[in-house]
């Protein structure tokens, strides 16, 4: 009895085991005392980049942020400019020196994140002095100049959790998932014909049991491969035939079912 070379039993990710641990039996009575911790960490990485994240946490507290601060600078701008012709002459003075600092700024929600950013910090910068403060108290402004500020410092924060997030996240995104797939696929196939041919040479009752359940598991995992997509109930006998045929083909193209059947989900590089 060998054990079958197909690699179905690891095609798919959601594997609850990998064939290292399909025996209760330590990996050195298998003779795979060195392969067993390559697979192991080959799997383990190949699930990783199957699962990685596409989403990051802190692109929704940017947009957030950005948001208020677009707001906030809004009604600032728009209060200041609707003062100028005010009937009462204070506010009018306020709005007037407010306008002539805050022209360089008009336009700032309409440019990209980290321009706008710097200038929300000279808008904070020129209505922070003494002079602004008063005129910015007269319309009335002085909560909302303090929400810009919070708002910019809150985009800030994201911006950097981002920047975070994509660092920790460097490893995924320079290693390939086909590569990965490769290097699983090379360790099993290894520990196929090491496992064979100690079962040849040296037969043992926990190689036997090893190749046994390593054989039900692939046989298991070709029929899954074989039905995935059918809706259509199908009887025992014919889950079993599709699945040798499946196997035929590929021992005859030289092509194993996880390369040759469309994944469920696009794979993110």
């Amino acid at each position: 009895m060998a054990c079958r070379a197909s690699r179905t039993a690891r095609t798919s990710t959601s594997t609850p085991t990998s064939v290292t641990k399909s025996s209760s039996s330590p990996p050195e009575l298998l003779h795979l005392d060195q392969l067993a911790p390559l697979y192991t960490s080959a799997l383990a990485t190949e699930r990783m980049l199957v699962n990685r994240d596409t989403k990051f946490v802190a692109t929704t507290e940017m947009k957030e942020a950005d948001e208020r601060r677009d707001a906030m600078g809004g009604i600032i701008l728009q209060t200041v400019r609707s003062n100028l012709r005010s009937a009462i002459a204070k506010k009018q003075e306020a709005a007037r020196w407010l306008d002539a600092k805050l022209v360089p700024y008009a336009e700032f929600a309409r440019h990209e994140y980290s321009k706008e950013t710097s200038e929300v910090h000279g808008m904070i910068d020129v209505l922070s002095t003494p002079a602004a403060t008063e005129h910015i108290k007269t319309l009335g402004l002085t909560d909302k100049v303090e929400a810009l500020a919070g708002a910019n410092t809150d985009f800030e924060a994201a911006f950097n959790a981002k920047t975070a997030e994509i660092d920790s996240r460097s490893p995924q995104a320079d290693t390939s998932t086909t590569s990965a797939r490769r290097d699983v696929d090379e360790v099993y196939e290894a520990i196929v014909r090491q496992v064979n041919a100690y079962a040849v040479v040296q037969p043992t009752k926990e190689i036997t049991q090893f190749i046994g359940t390593v054989s039900a598991l692939v046989s298991q995992y070709k029929t899954i491969a074989a039905n995935q997509g059918k809706k259509t109930e199908t009887t025992a006998g014919q889950m079993v035939e599709a699945a040798g045929q499946s196997e035929a083909e590929a021992m005859t193209t030289g092509q194993s079912e996880a390369e040759a059947k469309p994944s469920a989900k696009p794979e993110a590089e």
